[in-house]
């Protein structure tokens, strides 16, 4: 950003952003969590997906980086639930993912005046439920549990859609959420290093502490259903990462009982509430597993994987819940029109349903 704002020194067009400049407005910086050893490295998942990209960068950590609390004065803080700006006059941090959102009002009648916050987004799309539920929430627990802050100290931007705003009443009803685009100043204002972090996720569904408040939190509520339901988790009403031969797994899956279901149609509490009654899911990588924090011992999951795309979250979090887990990998097929699209050996899932589980 500081390339930016230099070319819009030199510019007519960009006069709103004429005299900014970078700056380092933190007060102090405190280690809460020391670096360690890349969890991934020592956990079964990591021999599951060698080979492949999956998570490559999280993957290639030798270490995992300390999380860090970073505390700032007397600041203001302009978010839309995925960017931010944070700035002290003409100062804008370094840690700042944009500049200016929106461009919102900041004469004094236009400022709200918040005593202490503590930024709990990052640079994910807030509708994502799995963002949500291993990136957010456990900044909440970790600015609670180990920086001493209430709740509602803990701030999020924008509207919630119903699974994460159906999660946030369970696990961090206390959260204040801020509205996009405006300007907030803070007498003080709290950010973990990880809120701006490029690289993905910052290992939070590996730690123990995150688990423990969120898991039990999210299923607090879910009936004791019957279990026994074989669910399909389809990714039709999308084109990112295209799975070509869906329907024929499909067809495939549904003469075998499988019900296949299209997650985002339906309530958080259904989706929940479908994944608790099931003794196998099989889902292509996408949001719609983050439900697997339902899952009861036992229950095998088998994860579908264009070998170029994904994250291992979900091996993750099926572990965490005693949930015997499976990646199968696909092929990749070249479309200029749908990146990343990829097709699966239909035998080979139906030979994972049946066979014993990789992991767990």
């Amino acid at each position: 950003m500081a390339e930016v704002i230099d070319c819009a020194a030199d510019s007519r067009r960009l006069r709103k952003l004429h005299g900014l400049k970078m700056a380092d407005l933190r007060t102090s910086v405190t280690t809460l969590i020391e670096d360690g050893e890349n969890p991934l490295l020592r956990h079964p998942l990591g021999a599951a997906f060698e080979g492949t990209e999956i998570n490559c960068v999280s993957f290639g950590y030798k270490r995992q980086a300390p999380l860090s609390l970073c505390r700032y004065d007397d600041v203001s803080l302009v978010g839309n639930g995925q960017m931010f700006t944070l700035f002290r006059g003409n100062e804008i941090d370094q840690e700042s993912t944009a500049l200016f959102l929106g461009f919102p009002d900041l004469t004094p009648e236009g400022i709200t005046h918040i005593e202490t916050g503590a930024y709990c987004d990052d640079r994910f799309r807030p509708g994502n439920p799995c963002h949500f539920m291993v990136d957010r929430l456990p900044r909440v627990t970790f600015y609670t549990a180990l920086a001493g802050l209430a709740q509602k100290d803990c701030v999020m931007f924008g509207e919630m859609p119903p699974y994460a705003a159906y999660v946030q009443r369970h696990c961090a009803p206390d959260v204040t959420i801020l509205a996009e685009n405006r300007h907030y100043h803070f007498r003080t204002l709290y950010l973990f290093n990880t809120c701006a972090n490029p690289q993905g996720h910052p290992f939070f569904y590996m730690n123990q502490m995150a688990r423990d408040a969120v898991i039990p939190a999210v299923t607090t509520d879910l009936p004791a259903g019957p279990k026994g339901r074989r669910i399909y988790m389809s990714r039709f009403a999308t084109e990112r990462r295209r799975l070509l031969n869906e329907r024929a797994l499909a067809d495939r899956l549904a003469a075998r009982g499988f019900e296949i279901l299209e997650m985002s149609a339906l309530a958080p509490e259904a989706q929940l509430a479908a994944v608790r009654e099931a003794e196998c899911i099989v889902a292509p990588h996408g949001a719609a597993l983050a439900s697997v924090v339902a899952a009861t011992p036992g229950t095998k999951v088998v994860e579908l994987f264009n070998p170029l795309k994904g994250t291992a979250v979900y091996g993750g979090m099926a572990g965490a819940v005693g949930a015997p887990y499976t990646p199968v990998f696909g092929t990749p097929v070249a479309d200029a029109k749908k990146p990343f699209s990829w097709t699966v050996d239909i035998d080979a899932v139906l030979a994972a349903i049946d066979g014993p589980a990789t992991l767990g």
